[in-house]
């Protein structure tokens, strides 16, 4: 089914025109695509609609994912400057590097109705660079609060309106790696430059960089794959396949050990294990806990990118070439 056509732009070589992954209500489909393009369908392949408002460009491509609250559809848009013919690094114009490296105003978070696409609000970062985290909803003492970090800052939403009501300073560009939330804090990775998980507590109002962060540790610091937080404990991978498993109330090292391979997926959880999986399709299976137990490898020998997804007690894996479905048979 196809519900548009999209001009080509640059982006990196992990990413594609179609990366941010879908989202559903169980009736309704909602799909993000590269240019910013925005289409609603229904189970059966109709299209519901669309919105082709926002004209969305980052030198990286367009990586985080929708998401879904109430009758919201929320999506951050964290770009760069539009030029006509993009350098090859470093030989790149001030004006390239704009919201990339060079930090600017024009990122924002946009809501529409997800009956009809319209927008409803416009949440405004202030100055921040480029990124890809896909936002999430913090549920606590009665109340939702949209968080939402992008290059450079870790943020706060009220969700019914799109009003900022805080934010913390937290170098870094490129920012990729989904945070993780529990226990009162709100667990990040800081990007690119200098990388570092930074763990802010849930409460502030303002500007709350000098108050509100709890923790932080450079050892150990993803990039790309996404942190998990499996209480008491957060675990994370980096690029190179080093994990490491922390005290969450504080940011000790609990254990640091070598998974190998090259990760870009991003670590999941569910029945007492923690599952990595490495570019060239190998899992590697540990227990969750204060100690380091390999509890299986198992590889499928495809290139995989895209983090698992787990559902009814089955393992959806998706290669370069395939998707697989593991799990007991009925």
């Amino acid at each position: 089914m196809e519900v548009f056509q999209q001009v080509p732009r640059r982006k990196e070589g992990k990413n594609s025109y179609a990366t941010p992954t879908p989202v559903t209500d169980g009736e309704h489909v909602y799909a993000v695509f590269g240019d910013g393009s925005v289409a609603a369908l229904s189970k059966d392949g109709s299209v519901l609609w669309t919105n082709r408002d926002v004209k969305f460009y980052s030198r990286h491509g367009l990586g985080a994912s929708p998401l879904l609250h109430e009758n919201l559809l929320i999506m951050p848009c964290d770009g760069s400057n539009v030029i006509g013919s993009p350098g090859a690094y470093p030989k790149v114009s001030d004006e390239e590097r704009l919201g990339w490296q060079i930090p600017w105003d024009k990122s924002f978070i946009a809501a529409l109705d997800a009956k009809t696409g319209k927008p409803v609000w416009t949440g405004q970062r202030g100055l921040s660079r480029i990124a890809h985290v896909s936002p999430n909803i913090l549920r606590e003492n009665g109340m939702a609060q949209l968080i939402s970090p992008a290059g450079d800052v870790i943020q706060g939403f009220d969700v019914k309106t799109g009003e900022r009501r805080w934010s913390v300073f937290s170098q870094g560009e490129g920012v990729t790696p989904s945070f993780a939330m529990g226990g009162g804090l709100i667990f990040t990775s800081s990007g690119f430059e200098k990388t570092t998980i930074r763990t802010v507590r849930t409460d502030g109002k303002g500007d709350v960089t000098a108050t509100h962060i709890a923790w932080e540790q450079r050892k150990g610091a993803p990039t790309q794959p996404s942190l998990l937080y499996v209480k008491p404990y957060l675990y994370a991978i980096t690029d190179g396949g080093i994990a490491h498993c922390y005290q969450g109330a504080n940011g000790e090292i609990v254990w640091e050990e070598r998974v190998g391979g090259n990760h870009c997926a991003s670590p999941v959880y569910a029945d007492r294990k923690i599952y990595f999986l490495s570019e060239s399709g190998e899992t590697t299976i540990i227990s969750a806990g204060s100690e380091f137990k390999i509890v299986a490898r198992n590889s499928i020998g495809e290139k995989c990118q895209a983090s698992m997804a787990i559902s009814q007690k089955q393992l959806f894996i998706r290669s370069d070439k395939h998707l697989f479905c593991i799990g007991q048979t009925h």
